[in-house]
């Protein structure tokens, strides 16, 4: 195996990152015993917490299981603590809607949906969306790695991921924009000889590379349905089954646009090595999803991190199964000081920025 290999194989994570947004699952916790309630999550997220949100989860028995408390806060998933004093409202760092206020509080922070809406600050809507009409499917066509010449144009090439300036000694784009799969991706081509293209190689997942014969691009889809105050997400392969979601979003503004925030999820990518399979498990943290809904296309700007021990375990693993006299520290140089997101207040996290395009699927 050569590095080319190894991170071909990342650029086709990059191309799985759309349709795996939201799919993970962090491992749930009833918690101790006498805080397990035999309610549903629909009802005040099922008593665990909220501001800030966490994942909640049935059993079989039909008790509430509640995710691990976020980065950066202690607690067993039903109450969350900041682990420092932080006014997470001032500096950005809330999960609240922007249809609500954001409060800081000596634990935390509460939301709370404006006047006319209903939710828990999170997501606010009118009802359960009642009205979402029917559902207008449209295919992912394509996922671009935005260019330092684009940035330095002032395009859009990523969001502010951490909600702060230039941190870990990495400076950030224009409006404390953070990407720094830009620097990953132009140091490849960089190498010469055996430079690197990481976006031919995202285009060859998409579209499979010219002349090739036992390639199937993937289909996925995203069909919108959208109601008076919400709109309702779902991500689907070719066959019509559910990869991501219905995720319930605030609505869409009069213009189409949106902008939707997660603030952990986990993704998990089977790659085939050619003797078997091995599961891939990507970290994420402080994605953002914003675009543009019209009749006929979505574009969209993702932003998020993925967490240092994830990708430098994932590049082991790949490491590992393809044998060869290929070692980690032969990658490592590569990944190495380009961490430049925080999580538990360690630069432990590497910023990404993509920009993706769907075309109406139009019925054959």
């Amino acid at each position: 195996m050569n590095i080319r290999r190894v991170l071909v194989t990342l650029a086709g994570f990059a191309a799985a990152l759309f349709a795996g947004c939201g799919s993970g699952s962090p491992s749930l916790d009833s918690g101790p015993v006498d805080q397990v309630v035999s309610v549903t999550c629909a009802e005040n997220n099922g008593g665990c917490s909220i501001t800030p949100m966490v994942l909640c989860g049935t059993s079989v028995a039909g008790e509430v299981l509640c995710a691990a408390c976020p980065d950066g806060y202690t607690g067993d998933g039903r109450v969350c603590t900041s682990a420092s004093p932080t006014d997470e409202c001032g500096t950005g760092r809330h999960n609240c809607s922007p249809n609500a206020t954001c409060t800081d509080t000596l634990e935390a922070y509460t939301c709370a949906c404006f006047g006319g809406l209903a939710g828990n600050g999170v997501v606010c809507q009118s009802g359960d969306c009642f009205d979402a009409g029917t559902g207008v499917r449209y295919r992912l066509s394509s996922l671009t790695i935005p260019t330092g010449e684009q940035a330095a144009a002032g395009d859009a090439v990523g969001h502010n991921v951490d909600n702060v300036g230039d941190s870990c000694r990495v400076t950030d784009f224009a409006g404390y924009v953070d990407n720094s799969l830009i620097g990953l991706s132009a140091a490849l081509l960089a190498l010469g000889p055996d430079s690197i293209d990481l976006q031919d190689e995202i285009d060859n997942v998409l579209n499979c590379p010219a002349g090739s014969t036992d390639c199937t691009p993937p289909d996925l889809f995203v069909t919108v349905r959208v109601g008076t105050a919400c709109a309702i997400w779902e991500v689907e392969n070719g066959d019509g089954d559910t990869l991501a979601g219905p995720f319930v979003g605030t609505p869409l503004e009069s213009t189409g646009d949106f902008r939707s925030r997660f603030t952990s999820f986990q993704l998990t990518m089977p790659y085939d090595t050619g003797t078997g399979t091995v599961d891939l498990a990507f970290e994420f943290t402080s994605v953002i999803i914003a675009g543009n809904v019209s009749a006929g296309s979505i574009n969209l700007l993702i932003g998020g991190a993925v967490t240092r021990s994830s990708l430098e375990t994932a590049v082991m693993q790949l490491v590992a199964a393809h044998g060869g006299d290929l070692t980690f520290e032969d990658i490592e140089p590569l990944l190495r000081n380009r961490y430049d997101v925080e999580v538990d207040y360690q630069c432990s996290a590497r910023s990404f920025g993509l920009t993706a395009a769907l075309a109406l699927d139009a019925p054959e």
